[in-house]
């Protein structure tokens, strides 16, 4: 029951820093999404 416990704990915290991950990339995108838009409007406007 230990090592069943044990593989848990393991296979949650490999799962919560592959979101971790996935969500921090998925930030920087939209991050820069938003700013090449913004940049694009600047131009556009100007």
């Amino acid at each position: 029951m230990q090592s069943f416990l044990d593989g848990l704990v393991r296979s949650t915290k490999t799962v919560m820093t592959r979101l971790e991950v996935g969500g921090t990339l998925f930030l920087v995108a939209v991050v820069g999404v938003l700013l090449t838009s913004r940049e694009e409007g600047d131009k556009s406007s100007s």
